[in-house]
Order: structure tokens, then sequence, then C-alpha cells
């Protein structure tokens, strides 16, 4: 029997063919020199370190240049039935607590709420392990040098605070620039984050001063809740190309995976204040209310997550012998993500700004060593 051949009508960034429900083709529309990261870790994570909870992959077409240079052009993957992505899930999940239209969600105390969650927490532990499982995985010596492990050295470390170091820097200055283009209603909050650039480069600094006694591995690089799909009360996790905008070579370079562990903790934040906006365009009034709801249901779900991912990532290279260490580096990506995060808003999408600025002011004002 001959499997029908299909065009998805998505809007997406790749050209895609569907063999019936068993094969998925993605022909890249943007090439760019190297082998693209989504094809080269998924064929490690497939064949030879092998990690069921991702789309396996079955094959991928490549150019390669007189002098060497490969282009991918082409990712095969098999099919995988799915229930949507858990971000979406994540959404529906957190308005229809908070929906002041759920019959009796409200009003509860932020610890009631938390006993209302038990089925949700119990899926995202699930995922927290998956994710570091998949480090895991990725930290395997295999004897192929593009993946071994290879250990942090402090250089590694003073590079990667530097690097925030000068991201906070740029961004606060952007910040302080367009100041007077914000909402009325988000000058205080901002004014109140430009104030605390002084204590987040201390805090910075004294990460730059650890010792670091763990490994460096490839990671997903922009992993969140739409990188990952429900099934069947489990997850799998997809696109591992990294971060479009940034050049393939540095996609593929290895640092802590714990950058991923950073950028799935603020997708948490998103869903929360995301649900929050959406319910309390009209109605203002009730944000007072929901707020804490949503905070405690927040707390809830990264709980969960770490407490998954510790199991998960247990016995792994990668992971620092001490949990403080682990959290030190959780909250300085998470300071780099939500100042990633403040420049795109600002540029693509400012009615989101005030998100990314509240995050980062709940990162300022608190231990960033407890943001996990």
């Amino acid at each position: 029997m001959e499997e029908p051949v299909l065009h998805p009508s998505l809007e997406q960034s790749n050209t895609s063919v569907l063999f019936g429900n068993k094969l998925f083709l993605k022909a890249y529309r943007r090439v760019h020199e190297g082998m693209n990261p989504e094809l080269e870790m998924g064929q490690f994570l497939t064949e030879t370190s092998p990690f069921p909870h991702i789309v396996p992959v079955a094959g991928g077409v490549h150019y390669e240049r007189n002098d060497g240079t490969v282009l991918s052009l082409a990712l095969l993957q098999g099919f995988v039935e799915n229930q949507g992505d858990a971000w979406r899930y994540t959404l529906d999940y957190v308005e229809r607590f908070l929906s002041p239209t759920a019959g009796d969600s409200l009003p509860i105390s932020p610890e009631e709420a938390l006993n209302r969650h038990a089925h949700y927490d119990a899926l995202i532990e699930t995922l927290g392990r998956r994710v570091g499982e998949m480090h895991k995985a990725l930290a395997a010596t295999t004897g192929d040098p593009v993946f071994d492990p290879e250990p942090v050295s402090a250089e590694d470390l003073k590079a990667w605070t530097e690097a925030v170091r000068q991201d906070l820097t740029s961004t606060l200055w952007l910040l302080r620039d367009r100041l007077h283009s914000l909402p009325e209603s988000l000058h205080e909050t901002t004014q109140r984050l430009l104030d605390c650039k002084g204590r987040l480069l201390r805090e910075i600094h004294a990460i730059s001063d650890f010792q670091p006694t763990f490994a460096k591995t490839r990671y997903h690089g922009d992993l969140h809740l739409g990188q990952v799909l429900l099934v069947q009360n489990d997850f799998i996790i997809i696109d591992f190309e990294g971060e479009p905008a940034r050049p393939v070579a540095e996609r593929r370079t290895k640092s802590t995976p714990l950058r991923d562990v950073a950028g799935m903790l603020r997708s948490f934040n998103y869903a929360a204040h995301a649900t929050l906006k959406k319910l309390t365009v009209e109605r203002p009034g009730d944000r007072e209310l929901l707020e804490p709801l949503a905070s405690a249901w927040e707390r809830g779900a990264r709980k969960a997550f770490m407490a998954g991912y510790r199991n998960g990532i247990d016995g792994a290279a990668s992971w620092p012998e001490q949990y403080g260490r682990a959290l030190g580096l959780i909250a300085l990506f998470s300071l780099e993500k939500a100042l990633y995060e403040v420049r795109y808003e600002l540029n693509n999408r400012p009615a989101w700004i005030d998100i990314p600025i509240g995050g980062l002011l709940e990162l300022a004002t608190g231990d960033m060593n407890a943001s996990a």
C-alpha cells in the first residue's frame, strides 16, 4: 500500500514533506556552511549515544564543495504522533486554572493552589528527567571529538561571565535609551531594574570565581517548552538547530548544558506572565488576585522540573558536584536569556516587553542562586 505524500500547510522557515505517518523530510531554505547541528545532534542521539526521547534521524542530504566545506540541505526523520507542544499545553493549563470563569478555582490561596497541580507537576518532573537524560547521553565519551566532553576551564567560565556582563551593560543602556518609548506603567519597574545594575554585576563577578570541576558538552541550544512534544504523558525533544540567529560554528560549540535548563525555566516564567497578560487585558483589576496564584504555579513547575532533571543527569560529567555551583550557573544563564528576551521584545514585540523586564527584576532583587 502506497503512503500518501503531503506538504503540511504550516508557517515555518523550512520546506517540509510528510510521507504517510512514517517519515518527515525537512529541506532547509537557509543553507549555511558547516554541518547543520540538528542533523548532527540527531544522528549522535539516534545512533552513537542513543536517547529514545527525540525524533529519530533516518538520514540527511549534504553538499560538499571541492575545498571540503559541507552544507546540509535536508534532514529525514521518523514521524512521531503527538498531542502538540508543551508550550501550548502549558498555556491552556494555566489559563484554565487562572480563569475567573473556572468555577471554584478562585479565590484560593497560593498555598492551596500548589495542591491543585499534582498531575501537571508530575508531568513536568518527567520532562525534567528527560532533559537530564538527554544531557547525560550528550556527556558520553564515544571517541568522537566533536561530541566527547571536555573539562571546563577557568578561562571558559570567565568568558561566559564576561559575555553576560557585556550583555547586561548593553541591554540596560538600550532600556535607558528607550525608556521614554515604553508604556508609562513600566517606567517605575524599568528604573528599579536600571538601579540594580551594580548588584547584578557583583553577582556575575562572584560566579566567575567558581573553580570548575565539571565538563562542557554539546547541548540543545534553544530549549524551551515549544521545543518539546507531548506524547502519551511523556515527551519528545525536537529542533536541535540551536538559536537560528547565531552562526553554525557557534551553535556547534561545547558549553555547559545548564544553558538549556535556564531556557526551560525562563519558559515557565513566560507561560505564567503571558497567561496573566491575556486574562487581564480587559480586566486589569484581576491581576492583583491572579498574580500570586500564577507565581505559585511557576514555583511548583520549576521545582518539579529541577527534581526530575537532577534525577536524570545524575552521574554525568557535565553536572557540577556542588549543587550551589549548578544553581549559580543556571542563574547566570537565566540572566543571559532574560537579557536576550528584552532585546528581542524591544525590537520585535514591544507589547511583551513587560515580561522579560519583570523577569530581570526578579533576578536582580532576589537571590540569583535561588532562581532555580
